[in-house]
C-alpha cells in the first residue's frame, strides 16, 4: 500500500467523444477555482475511459470522490449516488462494457474499495456546477 500525500482524491471520469464528458469538464473546472486550489489535501484527476485501471486510483487515500455523467430521465443536475445501491443494482461484470459500476464491483470483490467512497452523477444543467460544488464542500468538510 502506498503512502498517501493527499487524503482526498477527486476523479472526474468520462469520454470526451461520446457525450459523456460532464464529469471530466466539471472536475477540470473545479480544480482551478481559488477556494479548491487552497485545499492542499486534495488531488485532482481527470481520467478518460479508465475502466478497471480506476482501481489504481483507490489506493493511498482516505476518500475518493468519483464524478461521472449520469444518463437519467429521473434526475437533473448533480446527484449524490449511494455506492451500496449502485453495487446492489449492478449487473454481472462483462469485459464488453467496463464502467464505474463494474469497476466498483471488481474493487469490492478484491477488497480494494477506498475507506470512504463518494459518488456523484451529473445530468448536465445550467446549475450542475454550482450543485456539485456545494455537495463536495459539504461532504468534504474537515
Amino acid at each position: 500500500m502506498s503512502v498517501a500525500t493527499k487524503s482526498v482524491r477527486i476523479i472526474g471520469v468520462g469520454s470526451p467523444v461520446s457525450g459523456d464528458e460532464a464529469g471530466l469538464q466539471l472536475v477540470a473546472r473545479l480544480r482551478h477555482e481559488a477556494s479548491w486550489r487552497a485545499r492542499d489535501d486534495i488531488e485532482w484527476l481527470v481520467l478518460e475511459r479508465p475502466g478497471a485501471t480506476l482501481l489504481h486510483y483507490f489506493d493511498g487515500v482516505q476518500t475518493v470522490c468519483l464524478i461521472d455523467a449520469l444518463d437519467s430521465t429521473e434526475h437533473r443536475g448533480a446527484v449524490r449516488i449511494d455506492p451500496d445501491a449502485l453495487l446492489a443494482g449492478a449487473s454481472a461484470i462483462s469485459s464488453h462494457h467496463f464502467g464505474v459500476a463494474e469497476t466498483l464491483q471488481l474493487a469490492r470483490a478484491l477488497n480494494q474499495l477506498p475507506p470512504r467512497l463518494l459518488l456523484y452523477g451529473i445530468v448536465p444543467t445550467a446549475d450542475c456546477y454550482t450543485e456539485l460544488e456545494a455537495m463536495l464542500s459539504r461532504d468534504l468538510q474537515v
